[in-house]
């Protein structure tokens, strides 16, 4: 009789165990691993949103005294491409917006004519960088059409680009009708007043 006790407690004590029901732990904010060093702009995926430049810039308008100060937002690449024709070579001009100091409009030229109106739009323009270089050319400008300065409580809009009619005046004589010009040619270096012909940077 002893000896079949003893033969129960040994099986009851080599037996298989009760399963344990499994813990999964909790996820916490302080089991994430983040980055050892902050992602650059060059980490960010391309082609999601357009880049964006700021640059603090003072424009002068043709014909008026004053000037205007602000903050300008330019989407898309900061790179400027010119052609330029120098001792009867073609160059290519290709620098950073980043280096300019200042950008003159030298010329303008007809964009789109319906009816009597002409549109003109920068045609050939010169930059001043900070090393004191000159790179003066020919470009797609179209970037240059419109330029919003943000202020400290207010918002301005200029334009480098310009309409004008070419129609007829006094004796019949064809002329433009904002600047009382009767050569046609006239606007291609001269814009109307109000137009935007200078931007000048400030020093990064």
């Amino acid at each position: 009789m002893k000896i079949l006790l003893v033969f129960f407690l040994l099986a009851e004590i080599s037996g298989p165990k009760m399963p344990v029901e499994p813990v999964v732990p909790s996820p916490e904010i302080n089991d994430v691993k983040w980055p050892e060093k902050e992602l650059t702009r060059w980490d960010i995926p391309t082609n999601t949103f357009p880049e964006m430049h700021l640059f603090r810039v003072e424009v002068s308008l043709y014909g008026v005294t004053n000037r205007y100060e602000g903050l300008w937002k330019l989407a898309g690449s900061p790179k400027i491409v010119l052609t330029n024709t120098s001792q009867n070579s073609l160059q290519i001009l290709i620098f950073s917006l980043y280096d300019v100091a200042r950008i003159d409009i030298l010329s303008w030229r007809i964009s789109t004519i319906s009816n009597t109106w002409h549109e003109f739009i920068p045609h050939e323009i010169r930059c001043l960088t900070w090393d004191n270089r000159t790179n003066q050319g020919y470009g797609d400008l179209s970037w240059l059409k419109t330029i919003v300065l943000e202020m400290d409580n207010s918002r301005w809009t200029g334009y480098t680009m310009f309409y004008d009619s070419w129609e007829k005046g006094t004796g019949d004589r064809l002329r433009w009708r904002h600047a009382q010009f009767p050569h046609f040619p006239y606007h291609f270096t001269t814009p109307v007043v109000g137009t935007i012909t200078s931007i000048r940077f400030f020093y990064p």
